[in-house]
């Protein structure tokens, strides 16, 4: 499948969790429906796929890479925003609705919100570096394919 295909799966999984997730992330409670877990579940497999299948695709890479950024940015400023700053809570909740959202039944484990996003923050961090590695190691391989075959 080419990298149009797998993104449009991985967008699917992404709706699919989030309109599973949204009421319990919306109020704040735990996750409590076999549907929550499972579609987490299911896309944090997808997202596991999409970084093997596509990896030589350095448009997806970066695609995967910001999204990494993004669940990243959202652990940071909510973990801000409930702590110091309230200034923060703004763009800390727009994130959270955006990337925190289909991962909501984590919550199932990690039950202190600073923990969860804590958590949440330190995998977008790790999930964001790998693909940047990715990214430079195609980089560095197609210059010297390119090289050798000069």
């Amino acid at each position: 499948m080419s990298c149009r295909k797998w993104t449009w799966l991985l967008v699917g999984t992404y709706v699919i969790a989030c309109a599973a997730n949204f009421e319990a992330f919306f109020w704040g409670d735990h996750p409590r429906g076999v549907e929550q877990v499972a579609s987490t579940a299911f896309y944090v497999l997808a997202s596991l796929n999409y970084l093997v299948v596509t990896r030589k695709q350095n448009t997806c890479v970066l695609f995967s890479a910001y999204a990494g950024v993004g669940l990243a940015l959202s652990g940071v400023f909510a973990v801000l925003a409930r702590n110091a700053f309230d200034i923060l809570s703004v763009p800390g909740a727009l994130l959270a609705v955006v990337f925190v959202c289909p991962l909501y039944a984590v919550r199932n484990i990690i039950s202190d919100w600073d923990v969860f996003y804590i958590v949440l923050m330190m995998a977008g961090g790790l999930w964001s570096v790998v693909h940047f590695v990715i990214y430079k190691w195609n980089g560095r391989n197609t210059v010297v394919s390119k090289r050798n075959n000069i």
